[in-house]
């Protein structure tokens, strides 16, 4: 009966702090999206549901890169639980999912040429799913709060949309068969 007790008593414990950080996470996307819509970018919250796991926010960037190109931000907190100071931020910034298989090899060779020299994260690239996207992961303190947790990832951000703006019209113009590995690589 008494290690019963103490089941009970860590599962109440666990169910509590999974609140909590739900709580914490959910804020800190909402004062995200506030920072954007301050800025009058398309942005939307999606609650957790059956369908999706964890609440995120969808952000979309436009004119990307020389040839304007348009990117779908979103970020979420990834299910970690049982860590009571540490959670961890993903970022994606999704360029297409319609990743045209013909110029795939020269894709893949250029985004994994890219890898190489970026300062973080990196570029992805899915065959069965057609997707190029941009990803970095980013681990959180609970105890920072949520305005200090809002302006870090703000300034990370900042500086990934910078690094996928820099390399966004050439990863597309591959994709589309503008330009060859090649050509990239003379460039």
């Amino acid at each position: 009966m008494i290690i019963m007790e103490k089941v009970h008593d860590i599962e109440k414990k666990r169910v509590s702090y999974n609140r909590k950080a739900d709580e914490f996470q959910k804020k800190v996307l909402l004062g995200l999206k506030e920072e954007y819509e301050s800025i009058k970018k398309a942005c939307v919250f999606n609650e957790s549901d059956f369908e999706n796991e964890v609440d995120s926010l969808s952000v979309l960037y436009s004119d990307l890169g020389e040839d304007a190109c348009e990117v779908l931000g979103e970020f979420c907190f990834l299910p970690m639980r049982y860590d009571e100071r540490y959670c961890i931020f993903n970022i994606i910034f999704s360029i297409t999912e319609d990743v045209d298989i013909e110029y795939y090899d020269d894709l893949s060779r250029v985004v994994e040429k890219m890898n190489f020299n970026l300062p973080m994260g990196a570029f992805i690239l899915d065959d069965k799913e057609c997707i190029l996207a941009y990803k970095h992961t980013c681990i959180v303190k609970y105890e920072d709060g949520v305005e200090v947790v809002v302006d870090y990832i703000k300034n990370i951000l900042a500086f990934l949309k910078k690094v996928v703006e820099e390399n966004v019209s050439i990863l597309t113009r591959v994709e589309r068969g503008e330009m060859s590995f090649e050509q990239f690589v003379l460039k």
